[in-house]
C-alpha cells in the first residue's frame, strides 16, 4: 500500500498521483488533514485524528511525504519503520521548498529513499535521488467542449490563483498594449488576484476561451515553472502560454511539448501576435495538438508508470 500524506494537498497533486497509481493496478491512497481551499470535487481523504493516522501508517508500505512536509508520527518515540513503512519518499513541488530548500533537505535527505520533483526549477536545490514527475491530468473529466462555439475573434484569458499577483503585473499591461493595436480582433478576460475562484468554476471559465495564459513571473519573485493549470488548460483543448525555462530538459525527459513559452512581457507579446496572425485552421490545429500532447504524456497511466518506476515497484 502506498500512502501520500499531506497537511494541505496543494493543487490536488497527492490525490492525482494516487489515481495515477491506481490506474495501473497499484494500491494507493492520498490523505490530507485539511480540505482543499479550491474545493476540488474529488480530493484526498481527510485525516480526522491521530488514531486514524496511526492506522493508516500501520497499513502503509511506501510513504510519500507530500509538499515538502514531514508526516508527523502519532507516537514520537517510534519510527516510520516501526509502523511497517518500508520506504519513504518526499514530494517537492512549490514555494515551500523553493524558499526553504536548505532546511527541508536537512530533514529529508538523511532518511528518504527518493525525491519526487514537480517543477524543474527545483531540480538542483539539493534533494537526493531525484525523479522529475509532473502531475497527471484526468483527461476524461477535463476535455474540450464538443459543442464549442467558434469565435470570430480570439479570446485570451488569465485566471490566476488567489495568491498569484505577480503574473498580472506583466500580463495585463502587455495584453492591453496588444488590444490597442489589434482592436476588436482580440478579447482578453482576467480576474483580480484577490479573488479566489473554486476549481469547477474556473474550469468552466477556461472552457470559454481560445488561449489561456497561465503564468509569467517577475524574476525577483523566485517562482517556478508552469503548473497544474497549464495541464488543465491543455486538457480542455486550449492553446496555452506559460513560462517554461526547462523546455530542452522536458524534451529529453518527456518529449514534444506544444506549450507556447513566454518568460517576460516581450516574449508574451511575440506569442500573442503570432497567434493573431494565424488562420482559423491553424488555430484549431494548435488546439488539437495541445490536447493530444496532454493525453499522451500526462494521462493517469503515463504518469502512474513513471511514478511506479521511481518508487521501485
Amino acid at each position: 500500500m502506498i500512502s501520500l500524506i499531506s497537511r494541505n494537498d496543494w493543487a490536488n497533486v497527492g490525490y492525482e498521483y494516487a489515481k495515477a497509481l491506481k490506474s495501473i493496478g497499484v494500491e494507493a491512497e492520498a490523505y490530507s488533514w485539511n480540505k482543499h481551499a479550491l474545493a476540488y470535487p474529488e480530493q484526498a481523504k481527510r485525516i480526522k485524528s491521530i488514531y486514524q493516522l496511526e492506522h493508516i501508517l500501520g497499513n502503509t508500505d511506501i510513504l510519500i511525504h507530500m509538499h515538502s512536509k514531514q508526516c508527523e508520527l502519532p507516537d514520537k518515540t517510534k519510527t516510520y519503520s516501526s509502523y511497517g513503512v518500508k520506504k519513504n519518499f518526499v514530494f517537492h513541488g512549490g514555494s515551500i521548498y523553493r524558499i526553504n530548500y536548505e532546511s527541508i533537505n536537512k530533514i529529508f535527505n538523511p532518511f528518504v529513499d527518493g525525491s519526487i520533483i514537480q517543477t524543474y526549477d527545483l531540480w538542483n536545490l539539493g534533494a537526493i535521488k531525484k525523479h522529475w514527475i509532473l502531475p497527471p491530468i484526468d483527461t476524461e473529466a477535463l476535455k474540450p467542449n464538443p459543442n464549442e462555439i467558434k469565435h470570430e475573434v480570439l479570446i485570451f484569458a488569465h485566471y490566476p490563483s488567489w495568491s498569484n499577483k505577480g503574473s498580472i503585473k506583466i500580463i495585463n499591461p502587455t495584453m492591453e498594449k496588444i488590444k490597442k493595436q489589434y482592436g476588436d480582433s482580440i478579447i482578453y478576460k482576467y480576474q483580480s488576484w484577490e479573488t479566489r475562484v473554486l476549481h469547477d468554476e474556473n474550469m468552466k471559465r477556461m472552457l470559454d476561451t481560445d488561449v489561456y495564459i497561465e503564468s509569467i513571473y517577475e524574476p525577483e519573485l523566485k517562482c517556478g515553472e508552469w503548473g497544474v493549470t497549464a495541464l488543465e488548460s491543455a486538457a480542455l483543448g486550449k492553446i496555452t502560454i506559460t513560462n517554461f525555462g526547462a523546455y530542452k530538459e522536458y524534451f529529453k525527459e518527456y518529449g514534444y511539448c506544444p506549450l507556447l513559452v513566454a518568460g517576460n512581457a516581450e516574449e508574451l507579446e511575440l506569442q500573442v501576435t503570432k497567434l493573431l496572425q494565424m488562420s482559423k485552421g491553424e488555430i484549431e490545429n494548435q488546439k488539437i495538438a495541445t490536447r493530444k500532447w496532454v493525453e499522451e504524456f500526462h494521462n493517469y497511466k503515463a504518469i502512474g508508470n513513471r511514478l511506479a518506476k521511481a518508487l521501485g515497484i
